[in-house]
């Protein structure tokens, strides 16, 4: 209950207006307090140190799924302070404040952290596919890890680093396709983010085939624009991009502007003909809120 308080304070406090740091902190603070306080029997930690011949053990996925609840609530506060701050250029920002440009950058750990949880799920088979919560948490996660592995590409990090980003990127297309047997709206979520994917895995090939020598040098291994690796941080875009990078460019603004709209790409009829959308997120303890806001903003993607 607590958690699903502070996601309509977060839905209620944060518009597309970049909001006071005062009202950013105080979000953050809510959230650390929570998990602060949380019994131990919910921890991780507890989790872990009770071995297999524990009760709760056996229960563990509903553990799981809390988790994954208060850490889809950390990625609802972010996004909500990117369509704040970071308009339509992936590589530009507004002036931010430090708790924002702070609570920006949680957004991308949080993902990674929930897409673990979905694959350990999957491994376990507690993911049930009717559940609206893991098709959304899925596709959510998926949609920012995906932008955060193209952004650190157009930052000039190494595609090394990208095997375990695709490995997380895969448990999110993993939950939606097993998803996608029972509802349609999972199926429509895949179908939008495999063109992303796609090209970020183009990109690695290409990059790899580099490495080999076997590409020309118009695919030359992408030029170094920054060391940071924060998501909000500004950084100038390249000079004379190479075709993989400009490529990677567009997937950028594109995803920028599903997670201003994440109902962006999926086509108006397939909304209006879902008719067990509802009915997922009246099951769903909090995500009913937020996809209600989201259906509610949705002609804004126009």
């Amino acid at each position: 209950m607590k958690l699903t308080i502070i996601k309509s304070n977060i839905l209620h406090s944060l518009f597309d207006t970049a909001p006071s740091e005062t009202t950013v902190a105080d979000l953050r603070s809510h959230l650390r307090t929570f998990h602060r306080n949380l019994p131990e029997c919910m921890t991780l930690n507890f989790l872990l140190k009770a071995g297999e011949n524990h009760p709760i053990f056996h229960r563990r996925s509903v553990i799981y799924y809390f988790h994954m609840f208060y850490v889809s609530t950390i990625m609802l506060l972010s996004r909500r302070l990117i369509t704040a701050h970071m308009r339509s250029n992936p590589t530009q920002r507004d002036k931010i404040s430090e708790q924002s440009s702070k609570g920006i950058d949680e957004e991308y750990m949080a993902a990674r952290i929930n897409a673990g949880f979905l694959g350990l799920m999957l491994s376990e088979g507690s993911v049930v596919p009717t559940c609206w919560f893991c098709i959304s948490t899925a596709y959510a996660a998926c949609i920012m890890i995906t932008y955060g592995s193209i952004k650190k590409m157009l930052l000039g990090h190494a595609a090394s680093i990208l095997p375990k980003d695709l490995c997380l990127i895969n448990n999110c297309m993993q939950t939606l396709s097993f998803c996608a047997q029972e509802n349609l709206m999972a199926a429509c979520f895949q179908l939008s983010l495999s063109k992303y994917v796609d090209e970020l895995k183009d990109y690695q090939r290409i990059c790899l085939r580099h490495e080999k020598g076997t590409t020309s040098s118009s695919y030359s291994s992408q030029p170094s624009f920054s060391n940071s690796t924060s998501l909000s941080s500004p950084s100038a875009r390249p000079p004379s991009p190479s075709p993989p990078l400009l490529t990677l460019q567009l997937a950028a603004i594109n995803l920028l502007r599903v997670i201003h709209h994440p109902l962006r790409d999926v086509a108006d009829d397939q909304l209006s003909s879902q008719a067990g959308l509802a009915g997922c997120m009246e099951i769903a303890l909090g995500t009913r809120l937020e996809w209600e806001w989201e259906l509610k903003n949705h002609v804004g993607a126009a």
